[in-house]
């Protein structure tokens, strides 16, 4: 819930500054608030990583259980910290006006990859299976996303260029 808020909160400062042809601004925020989310992701995989114990604990005490969903939870989690990125660069679409890439980012760990995942992998690996999806999904999704992500920053890196020649020759009209 943080890294939805701090995704959410620089997309106003990311789509003015992107209207306002204010590039260095855009990136500026971007990285920000990726570095924001990622640390809380890795403090959150760290957590989820080291005290699946007593986090379980809070929930059962029975033994068996324990022990099964500490390996799960632990298999599952375990892409917790590229999770601020996908989520911050999909968010980072929205901003700059790019809905369809944005929503289909925004699906595409959750639902597009986790899904399908979820019907193929018990039949795998059963119950492992299970557990391995999340993680698949979140690295599936986190590189398609790191790629789409890298050509859109090239072309805002080209705009920025285009823009400050743009603003030089009007300077020098004056």
């Amino acid at each position: 819930m943080p890294v939805i808020g701090i995704a959410q909160g620089a997309q106003p400062i990311i789509g003015f500054n992107y209207g306002a042809k204010q590039y260095k601004r855009v990136r500026e925020t971007l990285k920000l608030e990726m570095i924001i989310a990622t640390a809380i992701c890795v403090f959150a995989f760290l957590c989820t990583q080291f005290l699946t114990v007593p986090i379980i604990k809070a929930f059962s005490s029975e033994t068996t259980l324990i022990q099964a969903a500490s390996y799960g939870m632990r298999i599952m989690l375990m892409m917790t910290p590229l999770i601020g990125f996908q989520m911050v660069s999909s968010q980072y679409f929205q901003a700059i006006g790019k809905a369809k890439k944005a929503t289909i980012l925004g699906l595409l760990r959750q639902v597009i990859l986790l899904v399908p995942l979820l019907v193929i992998m018990p039949h795998l690996f059963q119950l492992t299976g299970v557990w391995m999806a999340s993680p698949i999904a979140d690295f599936i999704s986190c590189s398609i996303t790191g790629i789409v992500l890298f050509r859109e920053l090239k072309q805002l890196g080209k705009m920025e260029i285009s823009s400050k020649g743009k603003t030089l020759v009007s300077y020098q009209s004056l």
